[in-house]
């Protein structure tokens, strides 16, 4: 919720965003007009979140704009949220952070479940919704069912949650057998700027070196350690 005036005075959304993004810009500039912004836990909302179709293809665009838009007003703080609520972090195959369920409650969250209906497992996963692991059973599970639409849909949410080629190839693959052509198309295409992105000898390298660089700057170390082992790793590639 944001007042006409305030709107008004950040110019309102950037127009050379393409579906994506212009909330995170419009928030940045809201806090340059001294402005703070709050979450009013109380509230609730019913936002069904990435329905329009290729809603994901422009993020790369959405990012260069962003990036030159707003470079200096950003850093990754996600992570001082996660740590606070005992998620697990590690990095992704963008060389971004990824948030999710960990290894040791994933487990006692699959105890559960076990022997129970996909309906409970949905119902576990709805609670938890940064649980990777309950979304690719789940997506196994429908897909044993014959439901490749409904499987897709959960495979996809787990490769937008952990961003790996692994995920993304099961993703594209039950998109395939669930014939949803937007869906495919969607993916492949993340697919095909996580290789470019990898497969680029000065990509991973420059991004973690800028991240790196901010983490110093401000003395955090939890994320400096984590991007200077991935950029030890990345520096240690042998690229064709």
């Amino acid at each position: 919720m944001v007042p006409k005036t305030l709107f008004q005075a950040c110019e309102g959304f950037y127009p050379e965003f393409r579906n994506g993004f212009e909330d995170v810009d419009l928030s940045l500039r809201i806090v340059q007009q001294g402005r703070t912004l709050e979450c009013n836990p109380a509230s609730k909302i019913i936002h069904l979140e990435s329905q329009t179709p290729g809603r994901k293809v422009n993020e790369e665009h959405n990012s260069r704009v962003l990036y030159s838009r707003c470079a200096p007003l950003c850093y990754p703080d996600v992570h001082q949220h996660a740590l606070r609520d005992e998620f697990a972090l590690e990095l992704d195959d963008r060389m971004l952070l990824s948030v999710h369920v960990g290894k040791e409650e994933s487990e006692e969250l699959f105890a559960c479940v076990s022997g129970k209906t996909v309906e409970d497992l949905w119902a576990l996963v709805t609670a938890n919704p940064l649980w990777v692991d309950g979304y690719c059973v789940l997506a196994q599970q429908l897909e044993a069912a014959g439901a490749y639409k409904e499987a897709a849909l959960f495979g996809g949410t787990a490769a937008r949650i952990k961003h790996t080629f692994p995920l993304l190839k099961n993703f594209a693959r039950l998109a395939k057998k669930g014939g949803d052509a937007h869906m495919l198309e969607e993916v492949l295409l993340q697919l095909k700027q996580l290789s470019e992105f990898r497969n680029a000898p000065d990509g991973a390298l420059l991004h973690c070196k800028a991240v790196l660089h901010k983490a110093r700057a401000v003395n955090d170390s939890f994320l400096e350690k984590l991007y200077t082992d991935a950029l030890a790793a990345l520096e240690g590639r042998t690229f064709a």
